[in-house]
């Protein structure tokens, strides 16, 4: 990627994954701005179910979404990680990112699509992944990965997340150069 581009991440309600355990690990770029759902919700005290109620039953996305907006005045590439990955999608109905990788964001399932070329990765035993009418609609790019559960993005090391991260390099340099 080039110098200018910078890559935002979003974690899950859980603060997942860990610095050294992301997709974007051997990612070049100039900066990577890591987000913490909980930070950006104004309730870093909060994680897990009642994280995912704050942001999803009291209207606390809106609050995250605004704040990524003020994040992202320059080019930049995002990737979100379920909840995270929400917030990023809604958030580029505002900001003109480059390019949205999206992880396990079931709850896209009741999402439109965006303006901006999109790759939603879902685990293929996830029972709450988007229908198969919403995949082949919605977003721009959609990856099954069979037999995978909703958090296969914390096995680090296995083959199917080394593939992952060689299919999202790609993509962000597809992007970076469009």
């Amino acid at each position: 990627m080039a110098s200018d581009l910078r890559l935002l991440v979003v974690g899950d309600i859980f603060g997942r994954p860990a610095r050294g355990c992301c997709l974007s690990e051997g990612l070049s770029s100039t900066e990577i701005i890591r987000c913490d759902l909980a930070n950006l919700s104004g309730r870093p005290d909060l994680a897990g179910e009642a994280l995912h109620a704050h942001l999803f039953e009291r209207g606390a996305m809106g609050r995250v979404v605004d704040t990524i907006t003020k994040l992202s005045n320059t080019p930049t590439v995002a990737l979100g990680y379920s909840a995270g990955g929400t917030a990023l999608w809604q958030a580029a109905r505002h900001v003109p990112f480059l390019g949205l990788v999206c992880i396990s964001s079931t709850r896209l399932r009741n999402e439109t699509p965006v303006s901006v070329p999109t790759l939603t990765v879902f685990g293929g035993s996830d029972p709450h992944r988007p229908n198969d009418h919403w995949c082949a609609t919605v977003p721009t790019h959609v990856q099954i990965l069979p037999e995978a559960a909703h958090d296969f993005y914390c096995e680090t090391g296995s083959p199917r997340y080394a593939a992952l991260q060689s299919t999202i390099a790609e993509s962000f340099t597809n992007w970076h150069r469009a």
